[in-house]
């Protein structure tokens, strides 16, 4: 009798062989992927493990799968894992059944697996498969602020079946492979950047007294997707001259935008390999800035050029603090989003605040060549009641900073 996974196999083979290249864009090049298999394996090495778990889910817009889709180019509507061999091919399994043709078509894995509901028993199965049923395995969970390891059933299952093996949570290897960027994902990154500046420029044209908020986040999203993928936005509206919103919103509400408001925005969107552009802007509806206001963008961009200029490669986390710290805590204001974060398929490492304000735990980090981050110093007024977002996507060379985005640096006005 022919098993299930069989017989995913071959109607697997068959689409490939129909429809692959209806597909070919969402994958890299073949060299690409073994390019980062080879990284991995080498870092497997110098750590001891035989064997990777290696988990994602569809939190945080999808980011929590950016190791599944950096491995495989797949990317799940719920949640996926791969069982990455030191030595042997790695497996993908994608959450739900209907989903497992999809993941053939994407995937630049081969051997892709159902596995049935019960994944963790599916992964004892195949690392036994793979002779590792006692050897040393590592759990790579979700990357970012909000890392999430992964389901503790699954964790129970996997380490009462394999009770001979040793287990560790290495989920930072891989974020740290893939601080540095290939030519191949900066080419990826430009097409996003791309359409992020085509949807800032979308939502500079629409932003006019009398249309919502949830009228504006419609143009954003449909600027775009024809030719990518939607990502996020954040985005709210206040008066300027009566203020009550420190930070644009993660939902947007059906409030009507008038004459003397400001449009906070933060703006992601991918292309079809998952990466993004970062764009942030402040706009002022109908009249020019006020005081306050503007005074709170030039504080936010003298910190956006100095921290430019701090980073290159070899610059530290201390150098970010000493440029961004005294221009905003010397106002008496706040930051409530990092400063400068890592930016990929998602939020990566590093995540610097200022030096007292924030609640970032501003970790020892040496930023490289190849690197790529969001800088955005988005200054908070002392009552919380008001603030301002600015910053975008930069690439760290040789030469120092790579301003990403062509669209200008700019407290807009409409």
């Amino acid at each position: 009798m022919v098993s299930q996974d069989d017989q995913l196999r071959d109607i697997g083979a068959r689409l490939r062989d129909r429809r692959s290249d209806d597909y070919a864009d969402v994958r890299f090049s073949d060299a690409e992927y073994e390019r980062r298999y080879e990284h991995l394996r080498e870092e497997m090495f110098y750590r001891g493990l035989d064997c990777l778990v290696v988990y994602g889910s569809s939190a945080h817009t999808d980011s929590n799968q950016a190791n599944i889709r950096y491995l495989s180019g797949y990317i799940d509507q719920i949640q996926s894992y791969i069982v990455f061999p030191a030595n042997g091919e790695p497996t993908l399994f994608p959450d739900l059944y209907p989903h497992v043709p999809d993941a053939h078509l994407m995937s630049h894995i081969n051997d892709v697996r159902w596995g049935t509901e019960d994944k963790g028993q599916a992964i004892v199965e195949r690392i036994e498969e793979l002779g590792y049923e006692d050897g040393s395995v590592g759990f790579v969970g979700s990357p970012g602020p909000a890392t999430t390891e992964l389901p503790a059933n699954d964790y129970l299952t996997i380490t009462d079946g394999l009770d001979d093996a040793d287990f560790d949570f290495v989920s930072d290897m891989l974020d740290r492979i893939r601080l540095k960027k290939s030519d191949e994902e900066l080419a990826a990154i430009r097409e996003g950047v791309e359409l992020t500046d085509k949807a800032m420029r979308a939502l500079v044209e629409a932003a006019r007294p009398g249309i919502t908020e949830r009228e504006l986040k419609a143009e954003i999203m449909s600027s775009y997707l024809d030719e990518g993928e939607y990502f996020f936005q954040l985005l709210g509206s206040t008066s300027m001259h009566d203020p009550d919103m420190p930070y644009p919103w993660e939902h947007q509400s059906n409030r009507t935008i008038e004459e003397g408001d400001i449009i906070l925005t933060e703006i992601s969107a991918r292309n079809v390999q998952g990466y993004s552009g970062q764009i942030l802007r402040g706009i002022a509806v109908g009249e020019e800035p006020t005081h306050h206001y503007q005074e709170l963008y030039d504080v936010g961009e003298q910190v956006f050029f100095d921290v430019l200029d701090a980073l290159e490669p070899d610059a530290t986390t201390e150098d970010v603090l000493e440029a961004a710290t005294d221009p905003i805590e010397s106002q008496g204001w706040t930051v409530h989003a990092p400063i400068v974060h890592g930016w990929g398929l998602g939020i990566q490492r590093p995540l610097l605040g200022t030096r007292n304000e924030g609640g970032f735990p501003n970790p020892p980090f040496e930023f490289q060549d190849g690197h790529t981050v969001v800088v955005e110093p988005n200054p908070v007024a002392g009552d919380q009641m008001s603030g301002m977002f600015l910053g975008e996507y930069v690439h760290i060379t040789e030469g120092g900073a790579e301003r990403l985005h062509d669209y200008p640096m700019e407290f807009v006005q409409t």
